[in-house]
């Protein structure tokens, strides 16, 4: 399996800068023809006309077999740190849905060359559109659905093994010898495949998703269960480094609760306890007290002043202050 390290930067960097990204610009509904190298990226953004319309990203290869990386927020998605994918096999059109609602006016792209140079047409497109409501993995699910008989009310039928359907008493034996010829029941997803297409229905054994075709099998292994290390030395599935650098990671970048600069997750513990025991000064009062205390300090500040208690006079049953 092929290693890839991880390398991380400050927050908000990668996306900081749109001139620096590198991205070429395109135009909401206008195709551009373009190339990549092979194991190589290209990277695009598109500016959003509608914030409360889905955008439809799509990608067709005209040779070799390019795959669509999307993110929000990263201005050069990835394989490793895309939010959204489309990764079918060569020949097959990429698509991916990205759901509003949009907090950023821009949507990035990333094309990616699998294995060898692509040439591909990229469009991106918002609004309904009927067309492309199926799933981004439509290419590798085909048409294998189980066929359905209504019954008469009040009729009785059984199920044919051979592809699920609930069939007629009075036609059942027919059925049955013209479906177990032609038809195979998958136990995995019960999807109904003619027996000729039965060698290319294939499940992959990590995570059980369905693939047509040996291609399609090898390449969703090697892009969605290949082995990756990061930065802090951890070999992790593709699929779960994200959440690993987002929220384990020891190299990871958060920010300091005081002085709100980042830091390595590993060093952050230390840089508090320093920073923490810094005199900062009290707005209300003008004292000066530790960092970490202020919000403690300030709290007494807020606390309303106690009233004095009355006591009796056991005597008269007068009240007097203490």
């Amino acid at each position: 399996d092929a290693t890839v390290n991880v390398e991380f930067v400050q927050p908000g960097d990668a996306a900081s800068d749109d001139s620096d990204s590198g991205a070429a610009v395109l135009t909401m509904g206008t195709a551009v023809d373009d190339q990549v190298g092979g194991e190589s990226y290209k990277y695009y953004r598109v500016k959003i006309v509608d914030p409360t319309q889905p955008v439809r990203i799509s990608v067709r290869s005209t040779k070799g077999d390019a795959d669509v990386f999307v993110s929000l927020t990263e201005a050069r998605p990835t394989l490793l740190n895309k939010e959204f994918a489309s990764t079918g096999v060569s020949g097959s059109e990429e698509r991916v849905v990205v759901p509003p609602p949009f907090d950023n006016p821009w949507i990035y792209i990333g094309v990616y060359g699998y294995k060898t140079d692509a040439s591909y047409s990229l469009v991106a497109r918002q609004g309904d559109d009927s067309d492309d409501d199926s799933d981004a993995d439509h290419s590798a699910t085909g048409n294998h659905k189980s066929r359905g008989y209504s019954l008469k009310s009040g009729g009785t039928g059984k199920v044919c093994g051979h592809c699920g359907a609930t069939v007629p008493n009075s036609s059942y034996q027919m059925h049955v010898l013209r479906c177990e010829r032609i038809n195979w029941l998958c136990p995995e997803c019960h999807a109904v495949v003619n027996k000729s297409e039965r060698s290319k229905h294939l499940h992959c054994t990590e995570c059980r998703r369905l693939c047509i075709g040996q291609d399609a099998l090898d390449k969703h292994m090697d892009v969605d269960h290949r082995t990756v290390e990061c930065e802090c030395g951890a070999q992790l599935e593709v699929g779960v480094i994200a959440a690993h650098r987002e929220l384990e990671c020891p190299e990871r970048m958060q920010q300091c609760i005081y002085c709100r600069l980042a830091f390595p997750f590993r060093e952050l513990g230390e840089h508090e306890n320093y920073c923490g025991s810094k005199s900062v000064r009290c707005d209300e009062c003008h004292k000066f007290v530790p960092a970490r205390l202020l919000a403690t300090h300030i709290a007494e500040h807020q606390r309303p002043l106690a009233t004095p208690a009355l006591s009796r006079n056991t005597s008269t049953g007068a009240r007097r202050c203490p």
